[in-house]
This record gives C-alpha cells, structure tokens and sequence, in this order.
C-alpha cells in the first residue's frame, strides 16, 4: 500500500528545528575535510592556510579545511613527515634527512642539497637573521642562505652533539634556541657561538618551543612536562602545575596569541591550556561524548586544529576553549538568541545578514536540521551586513548561529536552496 506523504507547513517546521536546537550544540569538535585513516605528523599554518602531513602526503586548506587540496599528489617526496613555511615558502622534511621546498603550493618542487648529508629527520627549518637553520635528529644544525644548498655548522659546543636529537628551533632578534637532549643549545650572537644551556635535572629533552605573548619561553619535554624561561632561554623553570606527576609527556606545545595549549601523552580528553592568573595548566573538555586524542597542534584565525593519530585533524573556536568542560563561554541557546534577518531566502551562494554586533571580528556556526555543524568560520565585521558563504551546504533547512568578541549571539533561520 502507498503511503502518502505529510508535509509540514514552513511555520511547523520552523519551530521543530527551534525546538531541536534548544539543547546546547556548540560545545563540539568539527571534523574537518582532511584525510582519516592515517597518522597526522604535522599540523602548521601559513598566512591564512593550514597545512597538514599526513600519511606523508601534504595538504593545504584555504578555508578552514571545507575543502583540501593535496599539494604533494605528483611529487616525489617519499614520506613527507613536517612542514615548515618562512613567508610564502613551504618546506617540507622527511625521517630520511631530505628537504625539499615549494613556492607555488606544489605546483613545483625543488630538493635541497646538505653537505654532509645526514640520514637522520630534519626536524625543523626556520628564519634566523639573514639566513636560515635547520636541525636534524642527528645531532647537526644546517645553515643555508637560499633554502636550497646546505651546509652543516660548527656549534664548538664542549658537549659532543653528534647522536644527539636536535629538535624545533626559535629565534629572538639575534637570539637562536634549539632544543634537544638535556636542554637547549643557545646563541646570542646571530649563531657566531653557542653554549649548552641544561636545567636541573637528568634526561631533560627539549622537544617543542612556543613564545608567548608575554615573551615567556615554554619548552615541552619528552618526559619532564613543561620548563619556562622569562630570559630568552639562559635559565630554566619546571612550570607543571595541573599536569599528572606520571605522565609528563608533552606531544605537542603552541602559543596562540594570549594563550597556550599542550597536547598530553595521557588518555583523552588530552588537551591542556594555560590559565594565566593561577597559574596552573587546565585540562580542557572533560566529560564530553566525543574522546579525541590529540598529537599535533595549531592555531589560525581564532580557530584550533587539532591532529589525530587516526581521525584526521579536529577544528574548534578558540573562544570555546575555556575551562575544564569547555562550556563556560561555549555554550549558546538557539532559542535565546537574537533572531536576525538573512537574504535571501532561500539562498545558494551568499547569504547576507543584517545585524548590530560591534566586535572586530564574528564567528559563525552553521547548523543543518539533525544539530550537526556543517560549516564554521570567522569573519571581519565591517559594518551592518556579513555575507556568508553557503555555497557547499547541502540543500534544505539550516540554522546559522553567530557571536561576537562579547559573546553577543544572534540566529538565523534559512533554506538552501
């Protein structure tokens, strides 16, 4: 027998979507378009795109990884682990001591020559004051004036480094730290010297380095959870205050802008963020459904990307990040929000909002009828009208929710046509 089909009045179903959305859907990690099935090695920005290694491939997004183009498809790069971009330059670095580098987004790729060559990764590729430096698993620190020749440096360090691990490098002005076994090598003279600076303690691996806004220094350890230094790396602080005393494995550790999160070897949740005023390392987004482990970080345009060993890379507004349930700021009631007008609608490419946010900047989540975000994004206000791209949505009803810096929050309701 036939069935014949219900439908709803736009009235009724209007209010069955208000009703869905009263419970909080902010509050959630977005799954972005980048590959899952593979381990994330590397998670970097440059400008305004992300570029993520995975599976030894490259990807890069333009837009907050809707859509992903795979930069590395047709070049012979063998397993791209790290990516490292100085301006509009994207170099990339392999577990085998290659370098290779792209100016136009893969379109074209070049190898570098180092001399001597060393099979150990190349960890990190950075700007230092009129040349650039790289540093090898091996124990060697390269320095090459046009990214493509290469050449090892004597660092006339006392301590023997060959073996040694030699991981991410940061400069300060003339000012360069390099971190590696037992602390950091350091050089205050634009690298004409270096010196071997250890703090106490044994087995003290530098692994990742992160400036905060501060000028702070946070150096992330194998072992030993978080050191400081408030001096461009002459001393060193043990700064783990909130961090579980048997597992102090730090995966990974970024600044972005007056904040700081840290990737934990420990079970998920397993991201941590700094609070600045006690001091202490918080563990974020406790009790949620969804358990990720995280092992590669960075932040762009208010927004974290988050790598997974499996499940591709996470994004989430920074602005959500704030305390342990992440929902002290994160959370928004669709029915309690300022209802705004968009057109037109229905849409298919554009829709522009009207509204009366006075923030620099407006982030927006879009919603389809099962509360499930398909889309994200951050926007400059410019004045009483945001276009928002729908083009990529799929057709039907849709809900947008939009804040601003004073977590002022406004909804509209829409059909993509």
């Amino acid at each position: 027998m036939l069935k014949t089909p219900i439908y709803l009045p736009l009235s009724c179903t209007l209010f069955l979507i208000l009703c869905l959305f009263q419970s909080p859907v902010f509050g959630q990690w977005r799954p972005t378009g980048f590959p899952t099935g593979y381990n994330i090695s590397d998670v970097s920005t440059m400008g305004d795109k992300i570029v993520v290694n995975v599976g030894g491939a490259v990807f890069v997004t333009s837009d907050g990884g809707v859509t992903t183009d795979y930069i590395s498809r047709n070049a012979d790069l063998g397993y791209a682990a790290y990516s490292h971009n100085i301006g509009t330059v994207l170099y990339v670095s392999t577990p085998v001591g290659r370098i290779y580098r792209t100016s136009d987004l893969g379109d074209t790729w070049e190898q570098a020559t180092l001399s001597p060559y060393d099979p150990n990764a190349i960890m990190s590729v950075f700007q230092a004051n009129g040349f650039l430096l790289a540093t090898s698993l091996g124990g060697k620190v390269y320095k090459s004036t046009d990214g493509l020749n290469w050449s090892a440096i004597d660092l006339n360090i006392a301590d023997d480094l060959r073996g040694r691990i030699l991981t991410q490098g940061i400069t300060f002005g003339d000012t360069i730290l390099i971190g590696g076994d037992d602390g950091a090598i350091r050089s205050v003279d634009n690298g004409e010297n270096w010196t071997y600076v250890k703090p106490e303690g044994d087995g003290i691996q530098f692994m990742d380095l992160a400036v905060g806004s501060d000028g702070t220094i946070y150096a992330g350890t194998g072992a030993r959870g978080v050191f400081t230094s408030v001096d461009t790396g002459a001393t060193w602080t043990s700064f783990n205050s909130g961090l579980p005393e048997d597992r102090r494995n730090i995966v990974d550790l970024i600044a972005a802008g007056d904040d700081v999160f840290l990737a934990l070897s420990v079970d998920a949740p397993n991201l941590y963020k700094l609070d600045r005023e006690q001091g202490v390392w918080v563990r974020l987004c406790t009790g949620e459904s969804q358990e990720l482990l995280f092992n590669r970080l960075a932040a762009n345009n208010g927004i974290l990307y988050a790598g997974t060993t499996t499940e591709g890379v996470w994004k989430r507004p920074l602005s959500e990040l704030v305390g342990a349930t992440c929902l002290l700021t994160s959370v928004h009631n669709f029915g309690t929000a300022t209802s705004l007008n968009g057109f037109p609608n229905p849409v298919t490419d554009v829709l522009t909002v009207e509204h009366t946010f006075s923030g620099e900047y407006i982030e927006y989540s879009i919603f389809d009828v099962y509360g499930r975000a398909v889309g994200t994004g951050r926007l400059e206000n410019h004045g009483s009208r945001l276009n928002i791209p729908t083009a990529r949505l799929g057709t039907g009803m849709h809900v947008i929710l939009l804040t601003d810096e004073r977590r002022v929050s406004g909804r509209v309701t829409f059909v993509k046509s």
